[in-house]
């Protein structure tokens, strides 16, 4: 759908009973169209928005409020994405955090993507990775960023890591399937006749 903000405007001073029911079914269209497993925290997410604008006096103020608990969200997430950057023992290990990190990390990608700070968000990938080097979801995160992006060299350096963590793990054939995927890239590069 095209969002044409005069459009909305302009029902919001005309009609903002139409305006309203619009707005909700716009929203309830966007969450029905997400995953099952992200509606929830969608809908929460929704619910806490409607409660600032229903505490607000105004609609700037709704705005500010709204703005401020987004703001909010983010650093929180930053923060997470920092201990575990930094190897911070109360983050925790194994495949648990590990997933627990590819799922900080997929909601950074959109924000800060969104933002247009990809390179921002790569260099703190790259941190995270360096830190995890044997982390088999945090290597296949940021092998599928650098496969996302078109950064081949950087791409293949990545895939040499994940292979080396999935055979040091004794998973040898995730190993052999990354290897595939290496010679796809570059057959003729030196590192692949190894």
């Amino acid at each position: 759908m095209d969002f044409d903000a005069s459009e909305w405007q302009a029902l919001a001073k005309t009609d903002p009973q139409e305006f309203e029911r619009r707005r909700v079914a716009l929203i309830e269209e966007l969450i029905a169209s997400a995953p099952p497993d992200i509606q929830r925290r969608l809908r929460g997410t929704q619910f806490r928005v409607d409660m600032e604008r229903g505490r607000a006096s105004n609609p700037l103020s709704a705005t500010l409020r709204i703005s401020r608990m987004m703001w909010e969200s983010f650093a929180d997430l930053r923060e997470q994405l920092n201990h575990l950057a930094a190897g911070d023992s109360d983050s925790g290990a194994g495949a648990a955090q590990d997933t627990k990190s590819v799922e900080i990390l997929q909601t950074l990608k959109r924000r800060m993507l969104a933002d247009k700070n990809q390179n921002g968000f790569m260099t703190q990938l790259e941190e995270l990775g360096a830190k995890h080097p044997e982390s088999l979801p945090i290597l296949e995160f940021w092998a599928g960023m650098y496969s996302e992006l078109n950064r081949e060299s950087q791409y293949f350096e990545t895939l040499i890591r994940l292979f080396d963590a999935n055979f040091n793990s004794g998973s040898f054939d995730k190993a052999s399937e990354i290897l595939d995927r290496l010679v796809d890239i570059d057959a003729y590069d030196y590192r692949n006749q190894q």
